[in-house]
């Protein structure tokens, strides 16, 4: 059942529970009929709710489907202060990424040039020598 306000002149506002809202209600403590206030609704409507055509997540009807869709595709929302931290995240898993690649790539082209133990002794030569002096 909804919860209806009343306001009472004595005694204030009161709530009552009813099946539905009735113009006049009486007090519970002075029994005067008390004049039916209409309850303040406050929402946030959803910005897509008439329908928004995504060019990345197609034709989207609410906020909640676009957010499914990105987790599912593990899109990340960039825009404000609490976005930020995600953005800094992003950046410092691809400077990781970026830095391990590099450290590989120098090891092989170090192991190429010097050898795997890096005595400057690269190619077939210095391997050939390292098997039989490093035993």
């Amino acid at each position: 059942m909804p919860i209806f306000e009343y306001h009472c002149y004595t005694h204030g506002i009161f709530e009552a529970w009813q099946t539905k809202a009735e113009d006049w209600f009486v007090c519970p403590v002075c029994g005067i009929l008390c004049e039916w206030i209409p309850s303040r609704v406050t929402m946030r409507p959803d910005t897509l709710w008439a329908g928004h055509v995504d060019k990345n997540y197609g034709y989207l009807t609410s906020a909640t489907k676009r957010k499914e869709i990105m987790q599912r595709k593990n899109h990340i929302t960039m825009g404000d202060r609490t976005d930020r931290e995600a953005m800094e995240k992003v950046a410092d898993e691809a400077n990781k990424a970026k830095d391990e690649k590099l450290q590989k790539d120098m090891r092989k082209w170090s192991e190429k040039t010097f050898g795997p133990e890096g005595l400057g002794l690269g190619g077939a030569d210095g391997e050939k020598f390292i098997r039989e002096n490093c035993k």
